[in-house]
């Protein structure tokens, strides 16, 4: 049997693809397997296994998709075949390659924001709410502390190094600190109250994106839904796997909010996450120590794992170097 496919799934290729069909493995994809099929008609498929706890982000990601096919987008893949208790899906191919940092173009910001603006317009009724999505300044206090929290718990482990357990205690705890004491609780929670819910893929950078013949494709909706867009700008500035420039990422966000109906809070908001997100993120570049999601990602890449533990703390006391050295913003003076 075909490794990592279902009955169900093999019974599809068997009655779509004819009796013989290349498969192969895919790379990318750190929380799935990934495989390309090509039948005999030079159809091509994607197969995504979104592994032992991917149920969640298997049904985010085909309801997204299934949306936005009604909507006549073609950069995003088609959603074929679904094989929900297998937790796997069949999806269109879509072809490129991701761009490096420094090959991302102006015209390959405004691509990318007009995506969002036209995902933006599609209808969201009936969706869920998008992975970590929070309408409440509280709320996403409360879920940065949980990520901190749970790096200190995993820190605490006979396992866990020095070097990760002194720069939680010295570097991130008190940064985190720092950034909670300048924000005011009832100051900032009324930019919250006018909040307008849009369709976001939430995880969205050029991570994953795909240029192709001077296009854009866009892959990859495992925590989509509905969301704060300012939520989704922040994210887009700071997401480190291919950090843009900061003036790329101002005009990204000009353009979405130049050319999108926000409420009056929103750029305020904005502001208020571009700060929380820094902690956020710092936490996120750190997840390989926590023990579900080290797991996770040395089954979908057979990363060493103490190799990848090294890389991560490295790319956390670099980024925040580079939180430091920014200038505090006026709304928080």
């Amino acid at each position: 049997m075909t490794p990592n496919l279902s009955p169900k799934i093999l019974r599809w290729l068997e009655s779509n693809c004819g009796p013989t069909y290349k498969i192969a493995n895919l790379v990318g994809g750190r929380n799935n397997i990934l495989l390309s099929v090509e039948c005999q008609d030079n159809l091509k498929y994607v197969i995504k296994n979104y592994g032992f706890d991917g149920e969640d982000r298997l049904d985010r990601e085909w309801s997204f998709l299934s949306r936005l096919e009604c909507s006549g987008l073609s950069c995003v893949p088609r959603p074929i075949f679904c094989d929900i208790y297998g937790r796997i899906a069949v999806f269109s191919f879509l072809p490129g390659k991701k761009l490096s940092a420094s090959s991302i173009s102006p015209k390959n910001i405004a691509n990318a924001s007009s995506f969002i603006s036209k995902v933006a317009r599609v209808d969201v009724e009936g969706l869920r709410e998008a992975k970590d999505a929070h309408f409440s300044f509280e709320g996403h206090v409360k879920s940065i502390e949980g990520r901190v929290n749970a790096l200190e718990v995993a820190s605490r482990s006979r396992h866990s190094n020095d070097e990760f357990k002194y720069f939680l205690a010295e570097e991130l705890r008190p940064f985190w600190e720092e950034t909670k004491q300048r924000v005011f609780l009832p100051r900032y929670d009324r930019y919250w109250n006018t909040i307008r819910c849009f369709l976001s893929p939430s995880d969205f950078g050029f991570h994953n994106i795909l240029h192709s013949d001077s296009r854009l494709n866009f892959i990859d909706f495992e925590y989509a839904g509905q969301d704060d867009l300012a939520k989704l700008l922040s994210d887009f500035r700071f997401c480190p796997q291919i950090k843009i420039k900061k003036n790329h990422a101002e005009i990204f966000c000009r353009k979405i909010i130049d050319e999108l109906e926000l409420d009056n809070g929103f750029e305020k908001r904005l502001e208020i996450l571009n700060s929380l997100g820094r902690t956020k993120w710092l936490c996120i570049v750190l997840n390989v120590f926590l023990p579900n999601k080290n797991r996770r990602i040395s089954d979908a890449t057979g990363s060493n794992r103490r190799v990848m533990e090294s890389s991560k703390l490295k790319s956390a006391k670099d980024l925040l170097n580079a939180f430091r050295t920014e200038e505090t913003p006026a709304w928080m003076s």
